[in-house]
């Protein structure tokens, strides 16, 4: 192809946004009961000798209730979205709403099932919006989008956290609070809402790779013309059509040839840069940020910090440290990010361990946040 067509950046722009939204259920789960918990507790009467279980059980049970939906979610996502990354994406938006409706409601037993089936709808629609992402998003503008999946998850976390700020502090406002809790819950639905107008009315196509993966050639056709600017060049959009089907019989060839996930994992070829990246996976989930960002109100309550503002705080740094590597990776790539933030991240976590000691919270907020961002 003699010349690269234009991309049209409107139309992948609000693609992008349409599956960001997505992806910020994930964040709505994680923090979901961070703030509400303390709340629950004293309208359910979980301290009261009258009833089996504390507060500090039930608030633990509930967010691992959409954890474990995120787990069983993230197994399940493979057999989900191959009936389409689009279907799959509305499909579980539906299912969401079954989720989240059941925990408006005081009654312990349906929020911990809707907390369950919102995590579980939530981590096959993240699955779908990567690979939608991934399969649609032409490789010369990867770099500028491929953040966008862990930056909805973290605008999910913020989201939650700073609507912390609304809810009331002294425990006769807990008690009384009767719409506030309430609307911190119901506000993914809102987010869903879009969603399926996004879905259902304006992108109505799969993902590119997939039209060609099921010899949908001429949704394919369609999403390409979405995706460039061809203007009235009709034999420009056959050449990148045809390049495109190329591509992905070339694909499919290698993918025959890939070797099973037994040599992945045993054979000396594969298995030293298989564990490894498994491990990278796993100790940067083991990092702790996951235990501040789900019981950060009861941490910063312990510290004598502000549960409120300390929480609120969690979502705004992580945010910031976001959109802080988007750029950095431009001019660092990502060994030295990795390398020196984690260098950064057990320096914190030896400061907070030491300040926590002496008392000095100051510090220990100073370097939580300071953790949260390098995270």
């Amino acid at each position: 192809m003699a010349e690269n067509p234009p991309f049209n950046m409107t139309y992948l722009f609000w693609l992008v946004f349409a599956l960001t939204i997505g992806t910020t259920h994930v964040g709505f789960v994680i923090t979901g009961n961070n703030e509400v918990g303390s709340i629950l507790a004293l309208q359910l009467n979980w301290d009261s000798p009258d009833v089996d279980g504390t507060a500090k059980l039930w608030n633990t049970v509930i967010s691992s209730s959409g954890i474990v939906g995120l787990i069983i979610g993230s197994f399940t996502a493979g057999f989900v979205v191959k009936a389409g990354r689009r279907k799959s994406i509305i499909l579980m938006s539906i299912v969401a709403v079954a989720g989240i409706i059941p925990t408006l409601f005081l009654n312990v037993w349906a929020i911990i099932a809707g907390k369950f089936i919102y995590g579980l709808a939530a981590s096959v629609i993240i699955v779908a919006s990567s690979l939608y992402l991934q399969e649609t998003i032409p490789a010369e503008k990867s770099a500028a989008f491929d953040f966008t999946t862990n930056f909805g998850v973290i605008c999910g976390i913020t989201i939650n956290l700073v609507l912390g700020l609304i809810l009331p502090t002294d425990d006769a406002g807990k008690k009384a609070d009767d719409v506030r809790w309430r609307f911190i819950l119901a506000l993914p639905l809102a987010f869903i809402v879009v969603q399926l107008i996004l879905w259902l009315v304006i992108f109505k196509l799969e993902s590119l790779k997939y039209t060609f993966a099921t010899k949908d050639f001429e949704s394919a056709r369609a999403q390409l013309n979405k995706i460039y600017d061809f203007g009235s060049n009709k034999q420009q959009a056959g050449e990148v059509f045809d390049q495109y089907h190329e591509a992905h019989d070339t694909a499919m060839e290698k993918t025959e040839q890939s070797p099973p996930y037994v040599a992945v994992l045993c054979d000396s070829k594969y298995c030293v840069a298989t564990w490894f990246a498994m491990a990278l996976a796993f100790f940067n989930q083991f990092s702790g940020v996951n235990c501040i960002t789900i019981y950060s109100s009861t941490l910063f309550e312990n510290l004598g910090i502000n549960p409120t503002t300390g929480s609120a705080m969690v979502g705004i740094f992580q945010l910031v440290g976001c959109l802080i590597a988007t750029q950095l990776n431009k001019f660092l790539g990502m060994r030295p990010i990795f390398i020196g933030g984690s260098f950064i991240m057990s320096v914190s976590h030896l400061i907070v361990a030491i300040a926590v000691g002496q008392e000095a919270n100051t510090i220990v907020l100073t370097f939580i946040m300071v953790f949260l961002t390098v995270y």
